[in-house]
């Protein structure tokens, strides 16, 4: 992965504004609360996956200006979480990386010192950057440390909301289930009740001819 960062053989900037834009048929999440940052926003969004596209996957788009681009949301908490350092972006080529110091630093090192980017040189610490590639390159934006903050705890609210919708979901799916077999077992009782008074009237009217 670290060759992209120093390739010089990536489509120019021009052409990646115009891969940046949003993902076809990405659709916002029911009752999303958008973030926004110091000159970053961001939003959840569910986008098609797969070579048929008909599985959704769960996103988050950060959009800078113009500029967006779609990361898969628990690769960004696995970012935040220290447990990954580069991120790629979904849907397009390696054009640009979300990363975090660890990140930078690897890339800084990946190739030539002259190969590395000025603005690597004095990266935060609690920073994310949205890298373009080349390395050279000005990113897209480095997110300081009280934005990337901000940013993780809007990320963990969303995460808390949907565990709770799915358990809501899964609630609603076991009450119609007990429903369901509720009205099995009445339908059933019902069935057997029929049979047994049929069977009756039929004992019934034996014994009168008799």
């Amino acid at each position: 992965m670290l060759s992209y960062f120093v390739s010089s053989s990536h489509v120019p900037l021009d052409e990646t504004r115009r891969r940046g834009c949003p993902l076809a048929h990405s659709n916002p999440r029911t009752g999303g609360i958008p973030w926004h940052g110091d000159g970053v926003s961001a939003v959840d969004v569910d986008l098609p996956f797969g070579r048929k596209g008909t599985r959704r996957v769960h996103c988050v788009q950060l959009s800078v200006g113009e500029f967006t681009v779609e990361f898969m949301f628990q690769e960004v908490l696995d970012l935040l979480n220290g447990r990954v350092h580069v991120v790629d972006p979904m849907g397009r080529g390696h054009d640009v990386f979300l990363c975090n110091a660890h990140g930078v630093e690897a890339a800084a090192t990946a190739g030539k010192a002259s190969e590395a980017g000025a603005w690597m040189a004095n990266f935060p610490a609690d920073a994310l950057v949205i890298m373009r590639v080349p390395v050279t390159e000005p990113p897209v934006i480095v997110i300081p440390g009280h934005s990337v903050a901000s940013l993780s705890a809007w990320l963990r609210k969303s995460l808390d909301s949907g565990q709770r919708l799915r358990q809501i979901l899964f609630q609603v799916i076991q009450v119609f289930q007990t429903h369901g077999q509720a009205q099995e077992t009445i339908a059933q009782t019902d069935r057997r009740t029929s049979v047994r008074s049929h069977g009756a009237v039929r004992c019934c009217g034996r014994m009168r001819d008799e």
